[in-house]
């Protein structure tokens, strides 16, 4: 695979961690495509880990997050074994999670996100971001926010260029 194509299925695989967070209503930090080769990183999502406060619905909503990667990709019409690789580490932090709250195996949680990530709604959620992380190589939750709202319908362009020049910097 190029550098381009890894780039491109890192900005999907992110934007798609970033988008379920989201809508779920987690808290999330920044998404990233610059690569951390000493920890054989690609890109990450910074998102709320997992804590002892969690209940069984808080701990499947934070399966669902960390199968949304893989998920997003798939949905985007990835081969299976491409978007599963680099997936790993998101694949046994679900599964510490699923074996922690006696939760349904994996291979269910990654269906249900993949479908749950084809709606057209979230499709173009993760576009809209995979595509921003493609120009800004990292996004913070802000601009996530705002460009899933552009996505939903909820702002205009106009509305987003007007919030960028309201910050008085271009998004990291």
């Amino acid at each position: 695979m190029s550098e381009n194509e890894n780039l491109k299925k890192t900005a999907i695989h992110e934007a798609g961690h970033a988008v379920v967070a989201l809508r779920l209503d987690h808290n999330f930090g920044a998404a990233t495509i610059i690569a951390d080769h000493d920890l054989g990183s690609w890109g990450s999502t910074e998102f709320e880990q997992l804590s002892d406060s969690y209940t069984e619905e808080t701990a499947s909503e934070h399966v669902m997050i960390l199968s949304a990667g893989y998920a997003a990709l798939v949905a985007d019409g990835w081969a299976i074994d491409v978007a599963a690789n680099g997936a790993e580490d998101d694949f046994q932090r679900a599964e510490a999670t699923i074996n922690g709250f006696g939760l349904k195996p994996l291979g269910c949680w990654l269906e249900e996100t993949v479908e749950y990530l084809s709606t057209e709604e979230n499709k173009r959620a993760v576009k809209f971001v995979a595509e921003k992380l493609l120009q800004h190589r990292e996004l913070d939750n802000e601009f996530i926010r705002v460009l899933v709202e552009l996505a939903d319908g909820s702002c205009t362009e106009e509305d987003i260029e007007n919030w960028l020049v309201s910050r008085r910097s271009l998004p990291k």
